[in-house]
This record gives C-alpha cells, sequence and structure tokens, in this order.
C-alpha cells in the first residue's frame, strides 16, 4: 500500500464537522463537489462516502483537480486511506488523477509511487500515468511507461496515444512517433479527432508541418483543436505569417477562436518580437472576452515583455483580477528578469509569498534567472538553497544551469564547474556551453579547451561552441589552432548561423544582416552611419577591433565594425521612424562588444531610448548607457521561461536513451531514420510493408 502522505495538522476533524445539516442525495453530493465546496461535502455525506470508495473520484475530481489543490488532494488521500479503500481500483485511478493531472503543482512522485504499489491497473490506470509524466515533462519516462503497457498485453486507447504523442513531441522523437502513428494506422484510430490533433502536434514540434497539417485534413471534420494545433505549429517553427494566415482562415469559416488559439497567436508575435501584429491580437483577445483567462494573461505579460515593452507588461499584471496566480506571478518575474530588473524581481517574489503563494520550480528558475542577469549573485544563491530547503523543491537541470550562468557571470569559474561536476543530473550540452561562454568572457583559455570538450562530445554540431572556441584562441592570435577548429567545423559541415537583426516599420518586419546592402535605403543608412561614426569618434569612441576574430589589417576590422548588423538596423530605425520614438531592434544572436559600446554613443547623439533584444536579454541604451551596467555576455540558457512548465517546452532538442526506444524491428521492417519509408507506410498501403501484424 502506498505510503500515506504527511498531511497538516489533524486536517479529518476540521473538515467533517457535523455543525451543519445538508440534504442527503448524491445528487446534492455530486453539485457541492462540482463547486468545489469540499467542507460542506465531507460534512454531509461522510458515512456515504465510508460505505461506498466510487464517491471519492467525485471529491477528487470537483474539489482538488479543477482548484489545482494539492494540499485538498493528499487530505482526500488520507480519508480514503482511513475508509480502507486504497487498493480499491477505480478509486485509486482518480487518485492516481488527481496526482498527475495538477501538472507542477501535483506530486509525480507520489503518483509514481502510488502506481507501483497498486495490486492491479487496467488502461485507466496506465493512462492516468503516461498523462501525468507528459504533464511534468517526464517524456522518456511517459514512452517508456507506454512500452510496458503494451507489454502487458494492454491495448492502448485514445488517450493513452494522445498522452504518447505528446511525449515524442517533448523529446522531438520522430521516430518514436511514426512508430506509433503506425499503430494508430493499423488499429483504425486514424480519424480519431483526440488522437489526430495530438499526432498533428507531434509532427509540427518535429519540423515536420506539411505532414502534422496532413493528418489534419484527414480528419472527419475541422474544428476549432485542429486550427489550434496548426497555429501552435506554425508558430513553434517560427512561422508567424503563417500563424496569422491561418488564424484569418479560422474565422473566414466561421470557426470561434478560443484561449488557445489566442495564446498560440501570441507565442508567435512573441518569438518574432512583432511589436505592433501583438497588440492587433491584444485587440482581438479583448474583443473575444479572453483576456482575462490566465494563460492568456499570462502569455500577453511575456509577449510585452519580449517586444521590450516591460512597462505595459507590468499593467497587465497589476490590472489582473487573478493577480494572485502562479502562473501570472511567475510570468512577470521572468519578465523583470529578462529585462535585467533583478530587485524588482526580488520585491514581486516577496510580495508573492507574503500574500500566501507558494513558488513553484518554475517561480524559482524565474528569479535565479533575474538575479543572474543583474548580478545579484549572493541573492542567488541564497533562493537556491531556499528552494531546496525551506519549500523541498528538487532542482532540475535547467536550475543548475541557471546557477553556473550566475557563478560564471561573477567569475566563479571554479566554482561553477565544481558545481556542473558535483550535481545530481546528468550534464547536457547546454550547462556546459554556459560554462565555455564564462570562460570567454573571462579569458580563461586553459578552461576553455577543457569544457568545449565537454560540449563537443555532447553535441558535435553545434556551430556556436565553434565559433566561442576559435574566438578565444584568436584573442591570443593562436591563427594555427583557430584554422584547425574551422576546418574540423568544414569537415563535418557545421555552419555558422549567421547574425541578423530586424526591426518592424508600419507592420513590416525589415531585416539586416552584416555586410547586407540590399535595403532600398542603403545609401542613405551608409551615410548615416559615416556621420555618426565621425561624431561618436569626437566624443571618445575607439572601434573595439579585438571583437573581430579574423587575421586581417586593422583598417578592415574598422570597416567590418561599421556595419554589423545591428549598426544597419539602428540607421535604417531613425531614417524612417518619427523623432523621439523608441527604436526597437531584435537579434538572433547575442550583441557584440564593439556594437554595445557604440550603441551607447548613438543613443546620446540621437537622443533615442535604443531596446535591443538579442539571445540572453534586453538592453535599454538611454542616454549613453545601458541597462545591463556592462554585464552582457554570451549565454546559452535561454528558454522560455514565463511559459516553462505550462505548455511551452524547453528549446534545447533532447534525445532518448537507446533502452527508452522502441524497438522498431518489433512493428515493421523498416529503419528508424528512414522517413519516406514511414511516411509511405502510414499514409499509404500499409499492407506492402513487411512486419507488420494486426495488431501494431
Amino acid at each position: 500500500m502506498a505510503q500515506l502522505p504527511r498531511l497538516a495538522a489533524s486536517p479529518i476533524p476540521a473538515l467533517v464537522s457535523t455543525a451543519v445539516h445538508l440534504p442527503k442525495s448524491e445528487q446534492d453530493f455530486v453539485h457541492l463537489c462540482s463547486k468545489g465546496r469540499l467542507r460542506e461535502a465531507l460534512r454531509g455525506f461522510l458515512p456515504e462516502i465510508w460505505s461506498d470508495p466510487n464517491l471519492f473520484s467525485h471529491l477528487l475530481n470537483g474539489c482538488c483537480v479543477p482548484q489545482q489543490s494539492l494540499r485538498q488532494g493528499q487530505q482526500i488521500h488520507g480519508l480514503i486511506f482511513a475508509a480502507g479503500a486504497a487498493s480499491h481500483r477505480f478509486t485509486a485511478n482518480h487518485l492516481l488523477h488527481m496526482y498527475s493531472k495538477l501538472g507542477q503543482n501535483g506530486d509525480i512522485h507520489a503518483a509514481r509511487k502510488l502506481f507501483d504499489e497498486m495490486p492491479e491497473r487496467n488502461v485507466a490506470t496506465w493512462n492516468a500515468m503516461i498523462t501525468g509524466l507528459a504533464h511534468f515533462e517526464l517524456d522518456e519516462e511517459g514512452l517508456e511507461f507506454f512500452r510496458r503497457m503494451r507489454e502487458a498485453g494492454l491495448r492502448p486507447d485514445e488517450f493513452g496515444l494522445g498522452s504518447a504523442f505528446r511525449c515524442c513531441a517533448g523529446l522531438k522523437d520522430i521516430g518514436s512517433g511514426h512508430q506509433i502513428h503506425a499503430y494508430v494506422v493499423r488499429n483504425g484510430f486514424e480519424h480519431d479527432m483526440c488522437v489526430g490533433s495530438s499526432l498533428a502536434h507531434m509532427y509540427m514540434r518535429c519540423g515536420c508541418l506539411d505532414d502534422g497539417e496532413r493528418v489534419l485534413k484527414g480528419l472527419p471534420i475541422i474544428n476549432v483543436v485542429s486550427c489550434n494545433t496548426i497555429i501552435a505549429g506554425r508558430a513553434q517553427n517560427g512561422d508567424t505569417e503563417g500563424a496569422v494566415h491561418h488564424f484569418s482562415l479560422m474565422k473566414a469559416v466561421g470557426l470561434s477562436p478560443d484561449h488557445v488559439t489566442f495564446v498560440g497567436l501570441i507565442s508567435a508575435c512573441s518569438d518574432l518580437a512583432s511589436l505592433g501584429q501583438g497588440q492587433q491580437v491584444h485587440a482581438e483577445v479583448i474583443k473575444a472576452g479572453v483576456d482575462s483567462v490566465i494563460p492568456v494573461r499570462s502569455s500577453l505579460i511575456s509577449m510585452y515583455s519580449k517586444c521590450g515593452c516591460l512597462d505595459d507588461s507590468s499593467k497587465i499584471f497589476s490590472e489582473s483580477d487573478e493577480g494572485s496566480d502562479l502562473v501570472v506571478w511567475s510570468s512577470m518575474i521572468a519578465a523583470y528578469g529578462f529585462h535585467g530588473h533583478g530587485e524588482e524581481a526580488i520585491q514581486l517574489f516577496d510580495k508573492m509569498v507574503r500574500e500566501g503563494n507558494d513558488p513553484s520550480e518554475v517561480t524559482f528558475l524565474s528569479l535565479l534567472y533575474a538575479c543572474s542577469h543583474s548580478g545579484l549573485k549572493d541573492k542567488g544563491k541564497e533562493y537556491f538553497e531556499l528552494m531546496m530547503h525551506k519549500y523541498g523543491l528538487k532542482p532540475t537541470l535547467k536550475h543548475y544551469t541557471c546557477m553556473v550562468d550566475l557563478l560564471g557571470r561573477s567569475g566563479c569559474l571554479d566554482e561553477a564547474e565544481t558545481l556542473i561536476r558535483s550535481m545530481p543530473v546528468p550534464a547536457d550540452a547546454v550547462i556546459w556551453k554556459t560554462m565555455l561562454s564564462a570562460c570567454k568572457t573571462h579569458k580563461n583559455a586553459q578552461m576553455a579547451e577543457r569544457v568545449a570538450e565537454s560540449v563537443l562530445r555532447l553535441d558535435p554540431q553545434d556551430s556556436a561552441s565553434y565559433v566561442l572556441l576559435s574566438n578565444i584562441r584568436a584573442t591570443t592570435a593562436r591563427w594555427i589552432d583557430v584554422s584547425e577548429v574551422r576546418r574540423a567545423m568544414r569537415e563535418k559541415r557545421v555552419r555558422k548561423e549567421p547574425g541578423l537583426s530586424w526591426v518592424e516599420y508600419k507592420g513590416q518586419v525589415y531585416q539586416f544582416s552584416t555586410g547586407d546592402t540590399s535595403n532600398p535605403r542603403q545609401k542613405e543608412i551608409d551615410q548615416l552611419l559615416e556621420q555618426l561614426l565621425g561624431r561618436m569618434r569626437e566624443l571618445g569612441y575607439l572601434p573595439d577591433t579585438s571583437t573581430v576574430f579574423h587575421d586581417m589589417e586593422e583598417e578592415e576590422k574598422e570597416t567590418s565594425l561599421a556595419h554589423h548588423n545591428e549598426k544597419l538596423a539602428i540607421a535604417f530605425a531613425i531614417l524612417s521612424l518619427p523623432v523621439g520614438v523608441p527604436i526597437r531592434i531584435m537579434k538572433n544572436l547575442r550583441v557584440c562588444d564593439d556594437c554595445h559600446e557604440a550603441i551607447k554613443y548613438i543613443s546620446n547623439i540621437a537622443e533615442r531610448e535604443i531596446v535591443v533584444r538579442d539571445v540572453t536579454r534586453f538592453h535599454h541604451f538611454r542616454d549613453g548607457e545601458c541597462s545591463c551596467k556592462g554585464g552582457s555576455y554570451p549565454t546559452f540558457f535561454y528558454s522560455n521561461l514565463t511559459e516553462c512548465g505550462f505548455g511551452e517546452r524547453n528549446r534545447v532538442q533532447m534525445s532518448i536513451s537507446d533502452s527508452t526506444k522502441f524497438d522498431h524491428s518489433e512493428l515493421v521492417d523498416l529503419k528508424a531514420d528512414d522517413h519516406d519509408g514511414w511516411l509511405a507506410l502510414i499514409f499509404g498501403n500499409c499492407k506492402a510493408v513487411s512486419g507488420v501484424s494486426s495488431d501494431g
């Protein structure tokens, strides 16, 4: 029998006081549960509950899951234990569902233990466990449970299949996704709306947009759910225009968007940092009456923050009737952190705790990120300890990566490396790349060589790590070693990601790359940059040629620096935008040190606020100063902190171990990476492929 969770002091007497007399019909009991009125339900119906364990399901589903209350769920678990119903399969299934359904507020460890100790399990038991693991983004384990379910002789239904596809999507494991898709086709689930939507989502998360849309077009009807899948898929793959286009088509055919639709659209605007489109979507949100829905409000806070409008994020947060919701608190803390406002993030966190909200792992992730980007090393370490010892939360790899970022920015390289090598979870490429960035910033070439080996062993195709290692060697004029790195990149066909900057003007996004001369106003841009450079030199600016990691003459380096993509974008914005309007520039990479210094001068000369969002944070340039106080350096630890744990996955592609992968030979005689073969099997004539049994 599962170990009884620790309960609050004497919860049962307080809940079952008989001071109030209530009707005794089961209908009244169900009604009270549906309204979340736990005390009244227990006061009036305790004898009935004690004699019929099935009634516990109403308490769990009505009073715990909708309210996201783990504490009440644990109290009801105590009653189930006291009633001797813990081994009752129907009741245990609902208890398992409760622990896993609460998402980040739940207790997957309690769910796992309860599952392991259940005397018998059915399909609903396995479904609840797989769904819970998917909710907690424990996708490898979710697929392992799906495999075990089949080995136990149980046939997955539409709910189990949907959760399995969600796990594949989280891992971007197209091989296992193909395998389960084959099972779907062989067992007649291909026209099921729930399965079809989950399957399409999996393909889109894996970057196979056309395959995902083909699945949706094969479903009996096109509804809001299928449209939402397309919009979210387009948004997740950077196709903002496609997401907006499908939104327009959705409305044209008479389908009414729901809050999920708008979350996908807002996410698309966030990724592109398209303030104009984001504001239009916000207007649609208000028109549809879903602006008070928590995921929508959280997404709006994130969107305005990512577009450089922190004041608008703060306004939405302060006007929220649901401001006490943990998701909204975490979103605003993350927004402050991304803009380098660490003190404000800490103040908001303290206020949240004072108002009785217990922080989650996601809240602490946002807070640690804020401390890291504000140089608050001691505060960050303090909150990391608080998370573990006061709130009993177990740090994930993301938390450790954030701590390495915090220590690395502060120059504590030895302490950061020790943390990586001593943490209880295996290190991934991201945490080592974060460490490598710190080595470059603090010019520790010896440690960088050691760290780079760890990075490239885990991710041999990562271009950014090769570039960092090359740049570190270039700082000491080791040009032969630099050539070796570049030769290795050529041999392994690793391509450096080109730096891009973009700016929005009159609803259109203008993109710039270094040395690009295709803009219609290029002549004016060059003239303005020349004028600005002359004025900057008069004020004391000197080009930082040490940021050019190529063996060339100084004059060539200065010419190259003068036409970096962020400078081109800023010059275009000065020429195009009205006087006094803030300039907002977005970048796909980190802003270089020379451009960072140059933009300080430009903000002073042009008398403009210039907001630059690079891959790590926002930089607010005003009157010759930057909000980062010179604390900018490349980091690889960036995920959508605002929505992390609430539907948005970490951007880092993960892979599952060989022991977790399905044995593809069990089902079909195809290699896992034979994409065309799998599609031929799934969408074509299945009988033409050997090895496919009637049960999938």
